[in-house]
C-alpha cells in the first residue's frame, strides 16, 4: 500500500505539502497541488481518515451512520441517539448511508474525519472485514443492528434466529403450513439468521420447506413488489386474508386524458380490508413538512392502525403540516391545473426531442408523474458504464434504474418538473452521447 512518503517522491514535492493538500490545511499553489493528486491517483493512495481524525477529534462531537431516514427504522434511531447526546451534552453529526457500500463508506470516512469523539454505525452494505478496518483504528466505534465476530464486544444486534423461529412458530400454530420467507439480499449475517429461526421452526412441525416459499430481493419497496408478484404467480395456494394498502400519492399528478380510480371504489364489501394512502407532499412540494394521509373505512381497522402508529412513535401531531396540506387541497386547485399542463407540456416536448435526436433511447409511455424512464440498452452498455457516459458524456445525473432491482438494468429515470431550460441542456448533453463517444469507455465506469 502506499505511503504519503511515495506520493510526495512521485510528486517531488515534501511530506508537509502533501499533508497540506490532503487535509487542506494550508495554501498550495495549484500546479503543485495538480502533480500531488494525480501523484495520489496513480498510486492509489488512501489517507488514513482515522489517523487524521486523532489530531483534530473533538470531545463533544458524536458520529451516526445510518440507513435511509426516510424509514421510521432509522428515524427512531437517529432520534434515540440525538436524545442520549443532548442528556450528556454532546453534539450530533448524521450520516445517511443509503444503503449503497460506497455511500456507507464516504459517510463513515466523512464522520472519522470530522473529529467524532465515537461513531455509532448502521451499514448493511460495508463487507465486515471493512468495519473491522475502521474499528482497528478507531476504538470508540459501535455498530448496530449487526453481528460481527471480531468485534461483538462493540456490536448491539437483534436476536434474528429467535426471533424468526417465534414468528413462524406463531403461524404454524394458528394452522398454517404453507409459510413463505422474504429476505434482502444484503450480505449480512442477520439475513441468514432468519432463514435459521424460519426453517428451524417448520423442522419442528416436520415440514420441509418448498425453495419456492424463499424470496430472497433487494431491500427497498420495489423488491417487496416484485417479491409479492413472484408469489403469486408462484402457484403456491395462498390465503388471501390480506389488507390492501393502496398507495396513491401520485393520483394528483395524472396526464391529460388519464383517469384514476382509488381502492376505496371497490365497493363497501372491500371497506374492511383497505387503506387508501395519499399525501400532498409530491403534488404540493411539501415534503419537508412529512404529512400523510390514510383513509381506512372500517373503525376498528381504524383503531388498529392508530395504536400501531402509537407503539412506534409515529402519533405526533404537526398543526403547520396539517394547514399546508389542508389549504393546498382546498385552495390550489388553479395552481394544480397550471402544473399539470406545464408537466404535460415538458413531457410531449421531451419526448419529440428525444424520438427525433436520440435513436439509441425509448420512451416508456406513461400515465402520469413528473418523472420520465428512458430505456437506453440499445447503447450495450453495463450500468456502471451507463453511469459514467450520463455524468461525463451528457453532464446529467438521472436515477439508475438498476437502483430499482434487475429488472431496472439499462434504464434512467428523468425528472420532468423542472424548467424548460433545464430540459433542454439535459437534451443537448444526451445528443452527445453516440456509438464514437462511447467507443473504449471502462468497465465499470
Amino acid at each position: 500500500m502506499a505511503t504519503i512518503k511515495d506520493v510526495a517522491s512521485m510528486a517531488g514535492v515534501s511530506t508537509a505539502t502533501v499533508s497540506r493538500v490532503i487535509n487542506q490545511t494550508a495554501w498550495v499553489e495549484p500546479v503543485t497541488r495538480e502533480r500531488v493528486e494525480k501523484a495520489m491517483r496513480d498510486l492509489n493512495y488512501r489517507r488514513n481518515a482515522a489517523a487524521i481524525a486523532l489530531a483534530k477529534r473533538s470531545g463533544d462531537m458524536l458520529g451516526l451512520l445510518t440507513g435511509n431516514l426516510a424509514d421510521p427504522f432509522f428515524a427512531r434511531l437517529a432520534r434515540g441517539v440525538e436524545d442520549v447526546s443532548r442528556k450528556q451534552q454532546y453534539r450530533l453529526m448524521v450520516c445517511s448511508g443509503g444503503h449503497d457500500e460506497e455511500m456507507e463508506k464516504a459517510g463513515l470516512d466523512f464522520l472519522v474525519n470530522q473529529g467524532c469523539e465515537a461513531i455509532v454505525v448502521h451499514a448493511s452494505r460495508l463487507p465486515d472485514k471493512e468495519l473491522l478496518r475502521y474499528a482497528a483504528h478507531f476504538p470508540a466505534l459501535v455498530v448496530v443492528n449487526r453481528y460481527i465476530a471480531g468485534m461483538a464486544n462493540r456490536c448491539i444486534w437483534l436476536e434474528n434466529r429467535s426471533a424468526a423461529r417465534e414468528a413462524t412458530r406463531y403461524l404454524l400454530a394458528n394452522g398454517h403450513r404453507r409459510i413463505a420467507c422474504v429476505t434482502s439480499d444484503l450480505p449480512i449475517i442477520d439475513r441468514q439468521e432468519r432463514l435459521d429461526g424460519y426453517r428451524q421452526a417448520l423442522e419442528e412441525y416436520g415440514i420441509s420447506p418448498d425453495p419456492r416459499w424463499v424470496i430472497s430481493v433487494p431491500f427497498n419497496e420495489e423488491g417487496g413488489e416484485r417479491a409479492a408478484h413472484q408469489l403469486i404467480n408462484s402457484g403456491l395456494p395462498l390465503t388471501y386474508d390480506v389488507t390492501l394498502i393502496s398507495d396513491e400519492i401520485w393520483a394528483d399528478l395524472l396526464l391529460p386524458g388519464e383517469t384514476f380510480t382509488s381502492v376505496l371504489h371497490l365497493g363497501e364489501r372491500w371497506h374492511k380490508r383497505v387503506i387508501s394512502a395519499t399525501a400532498a407532499s409530491k403534488t404540493f412540494g411539501l415534503s419537508s413538512l412529512r404529512i400523510s394521509n390514510f383513509l381506512i373505512p372500517d373503525p376498528t381497522l381504524r383503531l388498529r392502525f392508530l395504536s400501531r402508529l402509537d407503539a412506534h412513535g409515529l402519533d405526533v401531531f404537526n398543526a403547520l403540516s396539517v394547514q399546508a396540506a389542508t389549504t393546498a387541497w382546498n385552495e390550489s386547485r388553479q395552481w394544480l391545473d397550471s402544473l399539470l399542463d406545464y408537466l404535460a407540456e415538458n413531457r410531449r416536448w421531451f419526448v419529440e426531442q428525444a424520438t427525433e435526436h436520440l435513436p439509441w433511447a425509448r420512451i416508456v409511455p406513461a400515465q402520469g408523474t413528473y418523472l420520465l424512464w428512458m430505456d437506453c440498452k440499445k447503447l450495450g452498455l453495463d450500468d456502471e458504464q451507463l453511469k459514467w457516459v450520463m455524468a461525463d458524456v451528457a453532464g446529467i445525473a438521472p436515477s439508475m434504474g438498476s437502483g430499482f432491482g434487475p429488472a431496472g438494468s439499462g434504464f434512467i429515470r428523468l425528472n420532468l418538473g423542472c424548467p424548460r431550460t433545464y430540459l433542454e441542456m439535459a437534451i443537448d448533453g444526451l445528443k452527445r452521447i453516440s456509438v464514437k463517444t462511447i467507443k473504449g469507455i471502462p468497465t465499470g465506469g
